[in-house]
């Protein structure tokens, strides 16, 4: 059987905009979103939390849905 996937939507950002990228490799973390594999994530990888450590949600915060998610393909050591 052969399956086709027409549209693709992750978060990885917990409660922020999700994307829609039009091709990803399966990576062991989740996506890689360029053909070499440099930018890999997996949905809901990253949660924004406040300063005593218990994480947002649009459940409390709705316009967590307004903050776009971009990735690059740079990293921070």
């Amino acid at each position: 059987m052969t399956v086709h996937i027409r549209e693709l939507g992750f978060y990885p950002i917990k409660g922020c905009r999700g994307l829609n990228p039009r091709s990803a490799l399966l990576a062991s973390t989740g996506l890689a979103l360029n053909a070499e594999g440099a930018v890999e994530v997996g949905d809901r990888e990253w949660v924004i939390v406040d300063d005593g450590g218990g994480f947002l949600s649009q459940r409390e915060y709705p316009r967590m849905a307004l903050i776009e998610t971009i990735l690059t393909d740079t990293t921070c050591d």
